[in-house]
């Protein structure tokens, strides 16, 4: 699998640190393919995130084995930096937008699942405490965007489950990575303490 990195930088807290995975074959190409896609999900919910806040994908895009975790090669990409537009002042910087990641995979008789969280939304957007509509929307329209787009190119964007050691309640199992089929926005602000200073 191939691992995509960004970091935000320029607000309270940061930077920050964002990690996607995409599936397919690991090749120059399909690196580059996964991300600009990536990078092209950021650009379009700029208007999301504060006017304070850039983000810029790593040109380093890892090879990784799935099963284990060891990253095994890397290819270089290159992609521009996402500034957003949001200027209506920022909420507290814990709270975060998210969207949720379904894939079609069970493991341990539960659904495999994922969470993408976006810093930095503004004041504009929020009303009464949650997340307004429109931008659920557009969080939702990109992600589902990004899913298909990245479907087509041959390289998936994939939830990856990691390995797992053996304990007494458990038995050890390798790690594995699911395609990520829909993609939907949560109701409520999520809050990821690490970014609150």
């Amino acid at each position: 699998m191939m691992r995509v990195n960004a970091q935000w930088t320029g607000e309270q807290g940061a930077p920050y640190f964002t990690t996607v995975h995409f599936g397919g074959e690991e090749t120059n190409a399909n690196a580059q393919d996964a991300a600009s896609r990536f990078a092209v999900f950021l650009n379009t919910i700029k208007a999301m995130y504060t006017n304070k806040l850039t983000v810029q994908v790593n040109p380093t895009v890892l090879f990784v084995n799935p099963e284990t975790g060891v990253a095994f090669d890397a290819a270089a990409t290159s992609t521009g930096p996402a500034t957003g537009t949001g200027s209506d002042g920022l909420l507290p910087p814990a709270n975060q937008g998210m969207v949720r990641l379904g894939t079609s995979s069970y493991a341990g008789g539960r659904a495999v699942r994922g969470r993408l969280f976006i810093p930095g939304p503004t004041k504009g957007y929020d009303t009464d405490g949650k997340p307004y509509p429109a931008y659920r929307s557009a969080l939702k329209t990109a992600a589902e965007t990004m899913i298909a787009g990245a479907a087509a190119d041959g390289a998936p964007f994939v939830i990856w489950s990691s390995p797992r050691e053996a304990t007494n309640k458990l038995p050890a199992r390798d790690g594995f990575i699911s395609n990520v089929t829909t993609a939907d926005t949560w109701t409520q602000w999520a809050i990821l303490r690490s970014r609150r200073d």
